[in-house]
């Protein structure tokens, strides 16, 4: 049945016809004014109840933080920078804070709690809009598409997404909220692409252009936004676009939709995406291994089907935020299974009762979504593999999961309303359902639920700790703290003061009473999780990561998908102990090797164990409970910029330098290995500074002839001299990853970072650097 061809009382046809455009716009805006107010009453309240949910986890709070250091540290249209607080200056993986609205409130001068709600609120505010928007452009009448734009953020945003069954996707990563807008905006305008209308020919072919090259904008924009995040889950978008133009209705739309995926791919393989992705992955850890994007393991078929397995695909699903029963702590909370049978049965009976130019778009995600619920299921009982988290399959999804889910709830209410022959009862109905809807979902969640007694559920099912709303109360300024901010913390503009390394793990250390792991018994993988758990919990700081870049200490562990080949060789050959796992996706040091870490540019080692080493000096000991000590040494002679080797040797493969510098770690202070060593006779460099800048690293020296410096900077071919010296100067690898700089007479450069679309031969050099020697 086509509810459009249901005949209607006159007076409905006079507001839905010519007469009906104003009302719909006072309709539409008071249904947007409404949405502002149920912000206002339901989401604001629910997440001061529960600030612990606000950018949470770990996860949560360095994008943040990432965001805020790529303002700090790079340009307006930059796509990576430098990330001097990490690994010897890695890659930044930018979040791009100049083209999120979200963000923008963290450079005002508010309290930082009213900015993290502001945020959350921006967010809220372009899910419902561009939610609203969809639905409207998918011909949902306006109160439904209200609905379930409300309803979207209740799926999305803490806390109300736990009463759902549903991961917590905006917990971690808020900024997901305007990625899930321009997403929306991309399906609206493929949506219009191609309709028919009785505009002239020619305008209509200029509209139809003008269209496609929003499209192919929209999309450049959710790219340049967060380049690296973004990136992933863009394939549930390309998914929902492909689903539209499949239900194309007549072939000219069929063909304009065609035409505009072609110049959006035209588009990107211009500005050169596929490179500059591909030369990102290759140099990092993370992937190391090679796996496809998506392959299938006959083999593992049969194997896969038993009791046990077929168990834990329920807890699998979970962690992949694909369905969670009911917590059972927690009060009025439901399983999301009735949810992804709602979107299914929402898309087919749209199909049946839709209009047809947006019928088939309904049972395209219902046959979109039945099929990637069975890839799940199969990947959870590794039957299938995929290279992508099944999250980026489905986050862009939903507001399309709102709009159908909720449909058939709302199909028997439109049926019954249309019957009756007063004017106004779709509409007073409609409201009343709505309101009901929000009240009890306000009542139920944030007036009758027990905040404490949530969140000492929350701790219990979701493992999470009971923080403060305020970033910086989350992470405690201990006396060493205090004495590295004082001493070591690195701003734009400022000089060098050295790296702190953090060294937990040894087998002789601390704090393995304290996580109760044994002495005798190396690193396991991802057990540094527990070392810094258990510091934290002893001391209220970690010493490390998040609890030292807040206060813009720079660190010598590494967290995020930058982490370089080269410096995951020197974390897991240099400084970890015989037997420590090998993490290629974090860079945690544990041993004290004293000359690596100095050549490293580490100036000071937090530690859980006393070091006994003629170059280290104690600056304090801080209790860490009863049967624990963290111990802050200060190094001496570290490299600041200043080593200045005179003697370069070949660089032929990783292991031959292995071992030499396993045999004689003091080699680093004089001597350089590189590639292709200059036949020069060197001299070492004097009164050498070393100043990070905003994009940039300005580098003095002196010098009476030909001299080195040996920066503790990772070396990279994206980095570009500029400068009144950048005629007499260049720059090598050397020792695998720091970067080696040859320069005449005086001294005066910058190291420009510049890793681009369409400037990514750096970073493929990169990466044959790394494949001739053998890394």
């Amino acid at each position: 049945m086509n509810l459009d061809k249901i005949n209607l009382p006159i007076a409905k046809k006079r507001i839905l016809s010519s007469e009906g455009i104003t009302w719909r716009f006072f309709l539409n805006t008071f249904l947007l004014g409404l949405a502002f107010i149920i912000i206002l009453v339901v989401l604001i309240p629910g997440w001061m109840r529960f600030p612990q949910l606000l950018y949470m986890y770990r996860d949560g709070e360095y994008n943040l933080w990432i965001s805020l250091k790529t303002a700090e540290w790079s340009g307006l249209y930059d796509l990576t920078s430098m990330n001097p607080l990490q690994g010897m200056t890695s890659m930044l993986v930018t979040i791009n804070p100049y083209f999120d609205p979200g963000q923008w409130v963290f450079f005002s001068g508010m309290p930082q709690s009213i900015k993290i709600l502001a945020s959350y609120t921006i967010y809220a505010l372009e899910v419902i809009l561009s939610t609203f928007a969809l639905g409207l452009t998918l011909h949902f009448k306006p109160l439904h598409s209200f609905a379930a734009s409300i309803w979207a953020c209740l799926l999305l945003f803490p806390p109300f997404n736990f009463y759902f069954g549903l991961a917590g996707w905006f917990t971690v990563a808020p900024m997901f909220g305007h990625t899930l807008a321009l997403s929306n905006t991309c399906l609206i305008t493929c949506l219009n692409i191609g309709n028919k209308s009785n505009l002239p020919k020619l305008k209509r072919f200029w509209k139809n252009l003008l269209l496609v090259g929003l499209l192919t904008l929209l999309i450049t924009m959710i790219l340049v936004v967060a380049p690296f995040y973004n990136a992933g889950v863009m394939i549930g978008t390309v998914l929902l676009l492909s689903c539209i133009v499949i239900s194309s209705q007549t072939r000219e739309q069929f063909l304009w939709r065609c035409f505009g995926g072609l110049v959006v791919i035209g588009t990107l393989l211009i500005l050169g995406l596929p490179e500059f992705y591909a030369s990102a992955k290759a140099y990092s850890a993370r992937f190391l291994v090679h796996q496809p994007i998506l392959s299938i393991n006959f083999h593992n078929f049969f194997n896969a089907l038993n009791k046990e397995n077929i168990a834990g695909v329920w807890n699998t699903l979970c962690i992949w935020g694909v369905y969670c029963p009911p917590f059972p702590n927690w009060p009025i909370s439901v399983s999301a299974l009735w949810l992804n049978i709602a979107i299914i049965a929402g898309g087919i009976t749209a199909w049946l009762t839709m209009p047809l130019s947006v019928a088939r778009v309904g049972i395209l995600i219902a046959a979109c979504w039945t099929a990637l619920l069975v890839m799940f299921v199969l990947m959870s009982l590794s039957i299938l593999s995929s290279l992508v988290a099944p999250v980026c399959y489905f986050l862009m999804m939903y507001s399309l999961f709102a709009l159908y889910s909720l449909y058939i709830l709302f199909l028997p209410i439109n049926i019954i309303t249309y019957r009756l022959k007063r004017p106004f009862s779709s509409i007073l109905l409609s409201i009343y359902f709505l309101f009901t809807l929000g009240i009890i979902t306000f009542v139920g969640i944030v007036l009758y639920t027990n905040p404490g007694e949530t969140i000492k559920a929350i701790k219990t099912e979701a493992k999470i700790p009971q923080t403060s709303i305020m970033l910086e109360n989350r992470h405690k300024l201990t006396p060493i703290i205090n004495i590295l901010q004082q001493e070591a913390a690195l701003h734009p503009g400022k000089s060098f003061k050295g790296i702190v390394a953090t060294l937990y793990g040894n087998k002789n250390g601390s704090l393995r009473q304290v996580a109760g792991v044994r002495k005798t018994t190396a690193v396991e993988a991802g057990q540094f999780e527990e070392f810094l758990t258990a510091a934290a919990k002893e001391t209220g700081s970690s010493h490390d990561l998040l609890d030292l870049w807040t206060w813009n200490i720079p660190t010598l562990s590494e967290y995020g998908q930058g982490l370089s080949r080269p410096l995951t060789f020197y974390i897991i050959k240099f400084l970890s102990n015989p037997g420590d796992a090998a993490e290629t996706h974090f860079a945690f040091p544990h041993a004290a090797n004293i000359n690596i870490l100095r050549a490293m540019g580490v100036r000071f080692i937090i530690i859980d164990a006393p070091v006994s080493n003629t170059n280290v000096r104690l600056r304090h000991k801080l209790k860490a409970g009863k049967h624990a000590t963290l111990y802050l040494y200060e190094l001496s002679k570290p490299n600041l910029g200043n080593y200045s080797p005179t003697r370069l040797l070949p660089l032929h493969n990783v292991e031959e330098f292995y071992q030499k510098i396993k045999a004689d770690p003091e080699l680093l202070e004089t001597t350089a290995y590189v590639e292709l060593p200059d036949k020069i006779d060197f001299i070492p460099a004097r009164e050498v500074k070393m100043i990070f800048k905003k994009g940039s690293i300005h580098i003095t020296a002196k010098s009476k002839a030909t001299s080195t410096l040996l920066l503790p900077i990772q070396f990279s071919h994206c980095y570009k001299l500029k400068g009144p010296s950048s005629e007499n100067s260049k720059i090598m690898r050397a020792n695998l990853i720091h970067t080696l700089l040859i320069f005449k007479g005086n001294l005066d450069i910058n190291l420009e970072w510049s890793f681009r679309w369409r400037h990514s031969k750096c970073r493929q050099q990169d990466v044959i650097d790394m494949n001739n020697i053998g890394l």
